[in-house]
């Protein structure tokens, strides 16, 4: 059966928002949001039978939010800068073909684009599937998703040289661009490339809080009850 190991890279000692990951926005800590919508498509895939999902939390050592979620899902520790480390210990534990490549900040990535890049990547045979080129990027900041075959991240860990090429992961391989390596880009219909929903600063949380809250009074009003209907705004 392929296995596919979706890893959360996140961490509590951001400068530019101190202990963002486990800052609550709304009703639960921003790392929550990511980890739900990851549960939430590995349950689906699970129930398939046909890919086994694995969700872990890849964060630095000693982190405290390996306090926080290590009786939810497996924790990776690992060196706070050199990410990819982290992603390759993950893989190896759990023998995953393919690794999902998921930040802690991005609070609107949903179970249903994770499910697909996953199901995508598979079908095709791909080594590498994202949609975070910038080149070609047509999503949303704050919705990134990169998945990689175990080929490609062995690929990355045995030629990454600099600190940004270890601590940002997959930024070789989308610059070296390997012909050996079978490649393709999550495309959009529409160019939402300028918007920016991930988290990094106070601003950015009391965006996504107020976004958020909005969601949630448009669903009640779209839930609404009248008689025995429902009203359903498309």
């Amino acid at each position: 059966m392929t296995k596919v190991l979706i890893g959360i890279q996140a961490r509590s000692t951001s400068q530019r928002l101190p202990g963002k990951a486990l800052i609550k926005l709304y009703n639960k800590p921003v790392l929550s949001w990511v980890l739900n919508a990851c549960l939430d498509s590995a349950g689906y895939i699970n129930r398939r039978g046909e890919v086994q999902v694995i969700v872990a939390i890849l964060c630095p050592y000693g982190d405290e939010i390996k306090k926080a979620y290590e009786k939810y899902v497996p924790i990776i520790e690992g060196d706070e800068f050199d990410v990819l480390s982290r992603y390759v210990d993950g893989a190896v534990k759990f023998k995953a073909d393919y690794i999902c490549r998921i930040t802690g900040d991005c609070p609107f990535v949903t179970g249903f684009m994770i499910t697909n890049h996953i199901f995508k990547t598979i079908g095709k045979r791909l080594d590498y599937l994202s949609n975070v080129d910038p080149e070609i990027r047509t999503e949303l900041d704050g919705r990134d998703i990169e998945i990689m075959s175990f080929k490609a991240l062995d690929w990355l860990n045995r030629t990454a040289q600099t600190e940004a090429e270890k601590e940002h992961v997959t930024v070789r391989l989308r610059e070296v661009k390997p012909s050996h390596l079978k490649r393709g880009h999550f495309l959009n219909r529409l160019d939402m490339s300028d918007i920016k929903l991930s988290v990094d600063t106070q601003e950015e949380l009391n965006e996504a809080e107020s976004r958020i809250k909005n969601f949630f009074r448009k669903k009640n009003l779209a839930e609404l009850d009248v008689g025995q209907e429902n009203i359903f705004y498309v």
